[in-house]
């Protein structure tokens, strides 16, 4: 890991790294992953990580999604925040999210929050890397190679990369005409993660591509909180305020907070 700058002034490499208020991170890593992280936050800023660290976990609702899984915390947190940042994106419509990286999750969410459930299949480099490890002959190729098209291949490169892109391309096709069908409305196809190019040369439907929806889940998460804290902090002046006091005043006052979360 490249050393950090720490502090409002300091800086390294051109990049500067003020203390944070605080961190709010989705680990599906396993323990040791997170504990790292926190060893490397009290290394920055020599803090206690426990006072300012949340960690973000599946639950029955959040910033107005409704997890639909039968047991709520069953559900990896990446794909809960992925659910986050698309409804923070996309209110009110109904969306097909696609995140293709090590596997390929589908996520079916109403307009109105509500999950529906999902799928997760083999992503694009794992399928070409269980056809090279379980075949003879079978090269391994590399995912972001071009599948040059859609048509039959006349090569066995280029029917391996067809092959594993048209598999990705109708699970997601499938996905969103049944998702369509199901709900009897437009459904938006949105793309994100890292082998989503892959995905892109050969899907035929339109959709649209956000590569930073885990992120974005936690910066809705975080300013809800932010948000409910500060809400939370001017209602009780409100309430231990005297006669002379203005609680409206109080309120104002809090609103720059807000703005800068």
């Amino acid at each position: 890991m490249a050393p950090l700058a720490i502090g409002q002034g300091g800086q390294e490499d051109g990049f500067v790294c003020p203390e944070p208020a605080g961190v709010w991170l989705t680990n599906v890593a396993g323990d040791a992953a997170e504990q790292a992280v926190r060893m490397t936050l009290q290394t920055l800023w020599g803090m206690a990580s426990a006072d300012w660290l949340k960690v973000l976990r599946a639950g029955e609702s959040r910033a107005g999604v409704r997890n639909g899984y039968r047991v709520p915390t069953q559900l990896g947190s990446d794909r809960w925040a992925s659910l986050i940042g698309a409804h923070a994106a996309w209110p009110g419509e109904h969306l097909l999210i696609v995140t293709l990286g090590t596997a390929t999750t589908v996520e079916a969410l109403q307009g109105n929050g509500e999950y529906l459930g999902g799928l997760i299949a083999p992503g694009p480099a794992l399928m070409l890397q269980s056809l090279a490890q379980g075949t003879a002959q079978l090269p391994t190729l590399d995912a972001t190679m071009p599948s040059g098209g859609q048509a039959f291949a006349r090569s066995t490169t280029e029917a391996i990369l067809r092959g594993c892109a048209a598999a990705q391309a109708g699970l997601v096709e499938r996905s969103h005409a049944q998702l369509e069908a199901q709900l009897g409305a437009p459904v938006r196809c949105v793309l994100s993660g890292g082998a989503r190019h892959a995905l892109a040369q050969t899907l035929t439907l339109p959709f649209t591509e956000h590569d930073q929806l885990v992120p974005a889940g936690l910066y809705e998460v975080a300013l809800r909180d932010a948000q409910s804290t500060t809400s939370a902090t001017t209602g009780t002046a409100a309430a231990n305020a005297t006669p002379t006091d203005t609680p409206a005043g109080a309120s104002r006052a809090a609103e720059p907070a807000r703005r800068g979360v």
